[in-house]
């Protein structure tokens, strides 16, 4: 059976905006003659101890992420889910972009094999408005170019 590198183990509990004894908590450790529960999981975090594949499991359900993750080289670099302008709330903590971030992987996995499945079955509608402009066009070409798309009349939206 393949190592677990320790690294990806730290880099997973702490993406998912765990703290090592929400971490043990959650994966259900209890203490032990040998280690407590948070000593247990640093054990493994350090390479000190090798996890079992039920641990892994459990590991993978509570940081949200493939158990397959566990097995790479080094830990993934993260993606990229764009700018937010908004302004946040002072209380929002890392469990919350954690949470974020799984429903974004888990939102582009789904997306990525729905497009697989309709190149599959040559089923895909080229929609002509995609990349037909640029920054520089400015938003009053790509206004323009919609209100044609969509054969809508300002006269006609303002008149109902």
């Amino acid at each position: 059976m393949p190592e677990v590198n320790p690294e990806i183990l730290t880099w997973a509990r702490e993406t998912a905006g765990l703290t090592h004894e929400d971490a043990a908590r959650k994966l259900g450790f209890r203490d032990a003659r040998k280690w407590t529960a948070v000593e247990r999981l640093r054990a493994y975090e350090t390479g000190q101890d090798n996890p079992s594949r039920s641990v892994l499991v459990k590991m993978s359900k509570q940081y949200h992420r493939p158990l397959l993750t566990f097995y790479l080289s080094n830990p993934p670099r993260r993606g990229e889910r764009g700018t937010d302008f908004r302004t946040l709330s002072a209380d929002r903590s890392a469990a919350d972009d954690a949470v974020l971030d799984a429903l974004i992987r888990d939102v582009s996995a789904r997306q990525s094999l729905v497009r697989s499945v309709l190149e599959q079955e040559d089923e895909i509608v080229p929609v002509p408005f995609i990349s037909s402009h640029r920054m520089l066009d400015g938003k009053m070409a790509v206004l323009a170019s919609l209100k044609s798309l969509l054969n809508v009349s300002l006269d006609d939206y303002r008149s109902q």
